[in-house]
């Protein structure tokens, strides 16, 4: 929430490819009490035969402070959607479609207990069912519906101690899993269960230039065994407008829900992932409110988890590396202009097979500029290019290299009326060009989307 009262925004805007789109948040304070809700639906045609996309979004959050000590909340989410799939290889399939919905609710707690000492919790619920259904399948009329409940929850207890911030907490998640699809039931409340312990310390010196944080986390799966995983960071500021850092750790990721389970792709015989990182970067103030930004990175990662498109199923990578350079430049200039320019340099390997990780460019960049115009007022040009990368075919899964592309996306809003009302335009891909994130998928044309932002 923010100001006492109620308070909030609205956005509707109609576009091309007969395109829908509404924006709620509001909030609403009084005394101790602070609430919000939001609101999202879109919907669209796209370019292709059940081609279409439809989402729906809503939340609402209350938090009450009961003390100057003491604050509990209540969160809940739904998402929803449905979007067409227009074809498989070379084949259309006009009537195969997806879902999805999810509701999540959540209980934080935060508590301060004297003698320093900092308490955060959250009980956690999440329910998800998506689903896959094809009545003109060749094979058969298909379908697939997987549920998944999952409950849990987070505790942390902190406290600083003089030039030392010390945090302790524990992460616990039970799912239950139930899949049928148009053979038989293949998951019958299938139940996984995580545990995870960690432990942090983050230690200021010399008048707050020199931070370390140290940390260890041990996860424990039902499935896949127990790991841990320590992490080291450093920073240093060494003049006001220069910081230094650097970061060494070991992560663990085990297969998501989705990854396991979802339909058809889902695949119960990964294994999880364990990676070590490396990183350095340096921030400079050029000049007053414009920051340059450069970071080296690599990762080591065992049993990168991605798609085999000849299988279609989640697999394996046994070996993978990934490392590059990151650069951004981004500030304000006078009182109504902003920009940003960024560029990456990625080399992913697959180094069992010692060649290129899919869809993974060696090059991206992109750069942001806007203004300011006045009365609320603003304009904002944005280019993108994405280098070429390797693919698989969809048909036929023969190796391919997707083109490179440029695209500029532009967008307006005008000025404010009575108070309560700005127009906006929107413009993706202005130039109209062709081109593919992923080979076979043709991604959108131009793009166009006019609308009316009402305040409250």
């Amino acid at each position: 929430g923010g100001a006492p009262g109620l308070s909030g925004v609205a956005d509707l805007s109609v576009g091309s490819k007969s395109t829908r789109e509404a924006n709620l948040s509001a909030s609403f304070v009084e005394g101790p009490i602070a609430a919000t809700v939001g609101f999202r639906r879109m919907t669209t045609e796209n370019d292709l035969p059940n081609d279409f996309f439809a989402v729906t979004n809503a939340s609402a959050s209350v938090e009450a402070t009961l003390s100057p000590d003491a604050r509990v909340g209540f969160v809940l989410r739904r998402d929803e959607g449905r979007s067409g799939i227009p074809f498989s290889g070379n084949s259309a399939t006009p009537n195969r479609s997806t879902t999805f919905e999810t509701t999540t609710a959540s209980v934080p707690l935060s508590l301060a207990l004297g003698a320093g000492f900092q308490l955060d919790a959250a009980a956690t619920f999440s329910k998800d069912r998506p689903t896959f259904s094809d009545i003109d399948d060749p094979y058969g009329f298909t379908f697939s519906r997987t549920d998944a409940e999952r409950i849990g929850g987070r505790v942390t207890l902190s406290r600083k101690l003089g030039i030392q911030r010390l945090t302790v907490g524990a992460d616990y998640e039970r799912t239950l899993v139930t899949n049928e699809d148009a053979y038989a039931l293949e998951l019958d409340d299938l139940s996984i269960r995580t545990w995870s312990l960690f432990l942090e310390d983050r230690i200021s010196l010399i008048a707050d230039k020199l931070s370390a944080t140290v940390g260890i986390r041990r996860d424990d799966h039902s499935t896949f065994g127990s790991a841990t995983s320590p992490r080291l960071s450093i920073a240093y500021r060494p003049i006001p407008t220069l910081k230094l850092r650097a970061g060494v750790g070991s992560a663990f990721r085990s297969p998501t829900t989705g990854e396991l389970f979802y339909p058809y792709s889902g695949s119960t015989s990964l294994q999880p992932e364990r990676s070590v990182a490396y990183e350095l970067g340096a921030e400079l103030d050029v000049a007053p409110h414009v920051t340059l930004e450069a970071t080296l990175f690599q990762n080591n990662i065992r049993d990168l988890i991605t798609y085999d498109f000849v299988t279609s199923l989640n697999t394996n990578v046994n070996r993978a590396r990934t490392s590059g350079v990151e650069l951004s430049l981004r500030g304000t200039f006078g009182q109504r202009m902003f920009g940003r320019v960024s560029y990456s340099y990625l080399d992913a390997q697959d180094l069992d097979l010692d060649q290129a990780l899919l869809r993974r460019p060696h090059h991206r960049a992109s750069a942001t500029i806007g203004a300011l115009i006045g009365k609320e007022a603003s304009a904002e040009l944005t280019g993108l290019f994405v280098g070429s990368r390797s693919d698989v075919d969809a048909a036929t899964f023969a190796a391919v290299q997707d083109a490179s592309y440029v695209r500029l996306d532009a967008a307006i809003r005008g000025p404010r009326v009575f108070e309560h009302f700005a127009p906006f335009l929107r413009v993706t891909n202005v130039l109209g060009r062709e081109y593919v994130e992923a080979a076979g998928y043709p991604s959108p044309g131009r793009r166009v989307s006019v609308g009316l932002q009402i305040a409250f």
